[in-house]
């Protein structure tokens, strides 16, 4: 059989351009224009549509969606309606008190400020408004004052993306019932990707397995080039969601710090709640304090202490008299005999919050892909719980390169995305955060060490997945494990701050570090591990793409 992603028909510029994933507007735009140049009208058509259900206030995508519609494209009334009222709304007006109040993060005063604008607006000013309206609110949780708002201000033809937004706030409020109600709303009016993967997510919430899978099964079969619908359907049906799986061997846990007691203590109070009986062998923890001056020792002495009667578990401390920074930090502990002896190793962020089944989430990304070059998962803001920091991240090549200048750039589907389930997969990709990520001990040791001119941090982790898609492996994402980061990454590096100035300057650093041969062997070696494994599992799942569909 041939499958959506094995199909030579289809344009490698469409599928390259959703590998990374479908679930935002932008990646789908591109595949729209794609598909248009291929001749392939009704796959651009449903393309552009979701882009528009995806973002609905993007004045280019609905112009590129009423064009299709006035030369005969099959395109929804909803959407037809939605592309129309957006494309007649006003831009933003100018606004300095609004851009003060988003300057000092005043998240309070800039929801009552919109609020009053939202009264105040015209009927044809009220999309604008709603649009600043809602990124904040859902951004903050607000969703008591984000659901009211969206029940009087929201106009009559967008009442289907509403529906959307109510269950997208309730999915993260674990409001299922509430969930599976708007999303069905949402799906019966206009059924596409987005209302289709919320719906099944609210059905998962309410332990309603089977109608999760009946959406997904109708969803795949209309949209077979849907990235994450496949790979939600496969884990689904698969039971990989459900699977927790042992790790043969010893494991070394190797963690390292700097003047963060609080966060460590509550790092090492998860920890130490980890079932460790998904590990066939010894546990071996390394916690190496960087010359901390605040109550590090003690925090890392009641840890050792709580430990200690553990029957399979032994706790190292290692105090050293001055700050390595992250990458000499990492070089330490991959040279200490506990990882040298152990299957695996992981290396844990002084911040990062581990489920009690890590282990054995891992264990089952280990079951599914034994020879990856590395494991990682997916990374929550802990401050607010619904945003995700960190998933499966892919690389993209740079077209207009120039001496010095960058080389590629990062996926960022997953950044525009809320935690709403849609990454809940497990597949290969480019790179995985080092928040919390685990090594084969052999091939960690065959790549070598972290690269110390990252130092004090930032990109050292990335570098060295690279390195490990040179040698012609892939990092693997395990999107059933989920660890909450207490940093929240885009305060912390906010322009003009020293971690900015420090992280553009890694950034040169990793940009100029390998040839432009080199980066396009690690884009291209990811991207084709991502298509192959997205066409077997069409193929196990029996979801043929025949060639006289493709016009």
């Amino acid at each position: 059989m041939t499958s959506f992603f094995d199909n030579s028909q289809i344009p490698e510029s469409f599928v390259v351009a959703l590998l990374a994933g479908a679930s935002t507007a932008q990646p789908v735009r591109v595949a729209a224009e794609a598909a248009q140049q291929a001749g392939l009208t009704s796959l651009a058509n449903a393309c552009l549509e979701l882009a528009v259900c995806q973002d609905p206030f993007d004045k280019n995508v609905a112009a590129q969606l009423l064009q299709a519609a006035n030369h005969g494209g099959s395109i929804s009334p909803v959407a037809r309606d939605i592309a129309t009222l957006s494309m007649n709304r006003p831009d933003a007006p100018s606004d300095r008190y609004l851009d003060r109040l988003i300057e000092k993060r005043d998240f309070s005063k800039i929801l009552s400020y919109l609020e009053t604008q939202l009264k105040r607006s015209s009927p044809d000013a009220v999309l604008e408004r709603l649009r600043q309206f809602l990124l904040f609110a859902v951004g903050e949780h607000a969703f008591e004052r984000a659901a009211t708002v969206l029940e009087h201000h929201v106009p009559e033809p967008f009442a289907p993306w509403r529906d959307l937004v109510m269950a997208e706030m309730a999915i993260l409020d674990a409001q299922w019932e509430h969930a599976v109600q708007y999303a069905l709303a949402a799906w019966e009016r206009w059924p596409t990707p987005r209302s289709g993967l919320l719906l099944a997510q609210a059905y998962l919430g309410g332990e309603e397995r089977t109608g999760a899978l009946d959406v997904l099964w109708r969803q795949a079969r209309t949209y077979p080039w849907h990235t994450e619908t496949v790979l939600r359907l496969f884990e689904l049906e698969t039971k990989r969601d459900t699977l927790c799986t042992h790790i043969d061997g010893s494991i070394h846990v190797a963690l390292y710090t700097y003047n963060k007691a609080t966060d460590l203590e509550s790092c090492l109070r998860y920890l130490s709640r980890s079932d460790w009986s998904w590990v066939n062998g010894q546990v071996f923890i390394t916690i190496l304090d960087n010359a901390s001056s605040d109550d590090t020792p003690e925090v890392v002495s009641a840890f050792s202490q709580h430990m200690a009667d553990h029957p399979s578990l032994s706790v190292k401390t290692i105090r050293l008299p001055i700050n390595i920074g992250a990458p000499a930090a990492r070089n330490w502990l991959l040279s200490l005999e506990e990882t040298k002896n152990a299957a695996w190793c992981a290396f844990l962020d002084d911040d990062a919050l581990v489920p009690k089944d890590w282990l054995g989430r891992f264990g089952t990304a280990i079951a599914a892909y034994p020879d990856a070059g590395v494991y990682g998962c997916l990374i929550r803001d802990h401050v607010r719980q619904g945003h995700v920091q960190s998933a499966d991240v892919f690389l993209l090549p740079e077209h207009d390169v120039t001496d010095g200048g960058r080389r590629f750039h990062i996926s960022t589907v997953h950044l525009q995305n809320l935690d709403l389930g849609v990454r809940a997969f497990i597949r290969p990709c480019a790179t995985v955060t080092g928040c919390c990520h685990l090594f084969k001990t052999d091939i960690l040791l065959d790549i070598g060490n972290f690269d110390i001119r990252y130092s004090p941090s930032q990109y050292d982790d990335l570098d060295h997945d690279i390195r490990i898609l040179l040698s012609e492996k892939t990092p693997v994402y395990q999107g059933h494990l989920a660890v909450s980061h207490l940093k929240s990454t885009g305060r912390a590096g906010a322009q003009g701050g020293a971690a900015y100035a420090m992280g553009f300057a890694n950034q040169v650093k990793l940009h100029n570090n390998y040839t432009p041969d080199d980066f396009n062997k690690a884009i291209n070696f990811a991207f084709q591990a991502a298509r192959n494994d997205l066409a077997q599992k069409c193929r196990v799942l029996g979801l043929e793409y025949p060639s006289e569909d493709t016009e």
